[in-house]
């Protein structure tokens, strides 16, 4: 059983090309959603993972984006009728990254905000076992890289678990979670992939089963001409 994980760098200016165009992807809810952003780059963004995500999941099932349609469970995890194919999609200020697979999974990604510091302040985010494994950094950019790996990490198990961020953050490695570095990790009974893109941001990965992992990244020109067209 196979997770493919699309990764979109989307640059500075944060969104598709053309994107406006393809507003007609989006449902009655998230065009309400779509329209309640106060800035174009934050609409645009929006805009711009849904109709990349509806365009994959289109494709496997034979039809067009316009026809897909997410429901949503009570805290808010989008899903599929019929419940054959899973996805979970997350952006961050320059990129879009989404998972889809025959088994349920969480994904997140995570720019390294350098406007504020939370790795400065950890405990007021994470458990205090983890904060206190993040205090212990020799740097400050060690500090920042162990806070968004195991807040990105937290983050997708959230999403996996279809979860709350608070239900989720008060047992987060209570009981010792040590991930020290890139890669993947057993934890609870669910496996954790986490990997930094280009010293900019953290991808990570939830998911319960063991699984291969496909990476599908697209930048540049080649996202332009992939996604543009």
């Amino acid at each position: 059983m196979a997770i493919d994980i699309y990764y979109y760098s989307i640059g500075d200016h944060g969104y598709l090309p053309d994107i406006p165009k393809k507003v007609q992807v989006l449902d009655e809810a998230e065009l309400k959603r779509y329209h309640r952003f106060k800035f174009d780059k934050d609409r645009w963004r929006f805009l711009s993972a849904r109709y990349l995500l509806k365009e994959e999941l289109a494709r496997r099932l034979n039809t067009v984006p316009e026809e897909v349609r997410f429901f949503y469970n009570p805290n808010g995890k989008p899903y599929l009728a019929g419940g054959e194919l899973h996805f979970n999609l997350s952006h961050c200020q320059q990129a879009i990254a989404y998972v889809v697979s025959a088994q349920p999974a969480g994904i997140d990604i995570e720019a390294y905000d350098h406007r504020t510091d939370p790795w400065n302040s950890p405990a007021n985010y994470l458990h205090e076992s983890i904060a206190q494994h993040i205090t212990r950094c020799s740097t400050s950019d060690a500090k920042k890289i162990m806070f968004y790996r195991y807040w990105s990490c937290m983050e997708a198990l959230v999403k996996l678990k279809g979860a709350t961020l608070f239900s989720v953050k008060s047992t987060f490695g209570a009981e010792g979670l040590d991930i020290p570095d890139d890669g993947q990790y057993h934890y609870d009974g669910d496996i954790l992939f986490t990997r930094a893109l280009m010293a900019r941001e953290q991808l990570s990965l939830a998911y319960s089963r063991d699984a291969e992992l496909n990476f599908f990244f697209f930048d540049g020109r080649d996202f332009i001409e992939q996604a543009g067209g």
